[in-house]
């Protein structure tokens, strides 16, 4: 599915709200200075939400739609692609914990 869908639909947003039950959350790896974000990970863990890294904020920003980086995105479950979502919130569960 296109990041356009995804921004279409709406359930893709640029934090982690208080109604986030059933959500993925994916951070950037080089994020600096640290101490922004460093406290989001535990409150992933505190709302069982699973979570991953990827390398550039850059390429998180692109995956938005926008042209600025961005630090995290939060990912809610659609109908429209929740088998994918379902096989995308299972792999993340199976990562090993950052290091």
């Amino acid at each position: 599915m296109s990041k356009e869908k995804f921004v279409k639909v709406q359930q893709v947003e640029d934090g982690v709200s208080y109604d986030c039950n059933s959500s993925i959350v994916v951070f950037a790896g080089d994020v600096t200075p640290i101490e922004i974000m460093c406290h989001l990970p535990a409150v992933c863990e505190e709302k069982d939400l699973p979570y991953c890294y990827i390398p550039s904020r850059k390429d998180l920003g692109t995956a938005m739609g926008v042209k600025r980086g961005s630090l995290m995105v939060l990912v809610r479950e659609h109908g429209e692609y929740k088998e994918l979502y379902d096989e995308v919130k299972e792999a993340i569960k199976e990562l090993p914990p950052p290091e």
